[in-house]
């Protein structure tokens, strides 16, 4: 039994004891851990170095970026800055066209309020020349152009880009006290030749329809009489005083039923019916006889841009040609282009 304890005493001294300074063991696992988490910080503060830094740099590129845009002009109303949708732009148009252009105006800035669309009114010739004149880049005529101004456009490198959005008419009126109701072709042309036939304006695209009816495809070569009163006010007003003068209106100072003023000028006059020299029927400028082609003093609108890109005439035409604008022409007494969908529920 000694033998057995002495030799078995020497064997448990040689385990390792946690004396003083405690495990060996522990204290290395204990410096590893730490090492572990030194490292670690180190490249948490590295990571957050380099962040602070892209932080600090994407800031100054942010900061950089705002102020190059506050110097930059997104206003789109420079000249040639504008885009279909926005910018500033004079369109001239045919002095016969007010009521509808401005109801096509005041809905497109509606839809589009950065867009600006300054409407100028003019007469045929006036349009012509200031179209000559490179005054305007986006008009609406009430005919085509032909080849010879085509021609002049492109000679000075001008691209002409053009669609037609409806079609109007030249109306025949007389005062409220004349007894006429319709007038045959043969009246007309003595009316036009001999007594005189009263217009707005001697340039405007009312008298060249009046001539090319009163021509008939002939090539008359007539001293044509034309009394100038100025507005379609002063127009109406001659009439009353003479129940057997006529004159020569734009359908559309007449055709809207919505506008108060157009109400009035139609309050001050009667239309008169045409005779149609083909069929020999008497028609009037209706809707329903336009379409049908029948009534002889038939004008297209033809919208035409001279941008050369796609600006604010482009996005322009776009509406005009879209359903709204063919809703607006539709209501006020033109014919549109292109007749608005319907939508029909079958039950």
């Amino acid at each position: 039994m000694a033998i057995y304890l002495f030799v078995e005493r020497p064997a448990l001294n040689m385990m390792p004891e946690a004396g003083a300074l405690g495990n060996p063991l522990a204290w290395v696992l204990l410096f590893w851990a730490a090492f572990r988490y030194y490292t670690a910080y180190l490249q948490w503060v590295k990571k957050k170095r380099d962040d602070d830094r892209s932080s600090t740099l994407g800031l100054l590129m942010l900061l950089s970026t705002l102020g190059l845009t506050a110097c930059t002009p997104f206003d789109y109303q420079q000249e040639g800055k504008d885009v279909p949708t926005a910018g500033h732009l004079k369109t001239a148009f045919d002095a016969g066209d007010s009521f509808v252009v401005h109801q096509w105006l005041d809905q497109f800035e509606v839809d589009y309020p950065n867009a600006h669309i300054e409407p100028v009114f003019m007469t045929e010739s006036q349009l012509l020349k200031a179209v000559e004149q490179s005054s305007i880049e986006s008009f609406y005529l009430h005919r085509y152009l032909d080849s010879t101004e085509m021609q002049a456009l492109e000679s000075r490198g001008v691209q002409v880009r053009s669609v037609e959005v409806a079609k109007t008419s030249v109306a025949v009126v007389v005062g409220k006290q004349s007894s006429l109701s319709q007038m045959t072709w043969q009246e007309f042309y003595a009316r036009l030749t001999q007594s005189g036939v009263w217009v707005c304006r001697r340039t405007g695209s009312e008298l060249r329809s009046a001539i090319d009816y009163a021509k008939n495809g002939n090539g008359d070569s007539s001293t044509w009489r034309v009394l100038e009163a100025g507005t379609v006010e002063a127009l109406l007003v001659k009439l009353n005083q003479d129940p057997n003068a006529i004159g020569l209106v734009s359908l559309n100072a007449i055709s809207d039923k919505k506008d108060p003023l157009s109400l009035q000028y139609r309050s001050q006059c009667k239309t008169l019916k045409l005779e149609n020299t083909q069929s020999g029927e008497f028609v009037g400028p209706f809707q329903s006889e336009i379409v049908r082609n029948r009534y002889p003093m038939i004008q297209p609108i033809v919208a035409y841009d001279l941008q050369g890109y796609s600006g604010l005439s482009a996005g322009l035409m776009a509406f005009v040609s879209s359903q709204p604008g063919q809703i607006i022409a539709k209501k006020s007494g033109l014919l549109p282009h292109t007749q608005p969908a319907r939508t029909i529920q079958l039950q």
